[in-house]
């Protein structure tokens, strides 16, 4: 990632946590982090800013401190590892979320595009996926 957009990213992380920017802090962010895209440690932030399981240490929740580059990069591969064992859909024309959706008719209102009538089935991609997970379970 380049660094005005990690700067951004730990500025207004620091500015969340009520602390000074420091340069040196900055630095390890940008060592431990830099090889993650914007969007990944924008999301593992926001990640732990929500997280409210109660450290064992401290007795608070773990979003109520700052997080250490170490942690971030921790959660975007956590994250990471999480989502590689999930669906991923095909995306053609028909295909956006694993379904393919079917309307037959359409009600204009407003300039607004209204389908009377839908239906949805899965798609093939996902069929395959099920299929593939379940010899994934035979061969464990």
């Amino acid at each position: 990632m380049k660094e005005p957009f990690l700067r951004e990213l730990y500025t207004r992380t620091v500015q969340r946590y009520n602390r000074q920017p420091n340069e040196a802090e900055f630095g390890g962010w940008m060592d431990v982090l830099k090889e993650f895209d914007y969007s990944d440690v924008d999301a593992a932030l926001r990640r732990w800013q929500n997280d409210v399981m109660i450290e064992e240490f401290t007795h608070r929740p773990i979003g109520a401190r700052m997080p250490t580059p170490p942690e971030v990069k921790m959660s975007i591969q956590v994250f990471e590892a999480k989502n590689a064992l999930s669906f991923t859909p095909c995306r053609t024309e028909l295909c956006n979320d694993g379904w393919n959706y079917f309307y037959k008719g359409q009600f204009i209102k407003r300039g607004e595009i209204i389908p009377l009538l839908a239906s949805a089935k899965r798609c093939k991609c996902h069929r395959e996926w099920i299929e593939r997970e379940k010899m994934g379970e035979k061969a464990s």
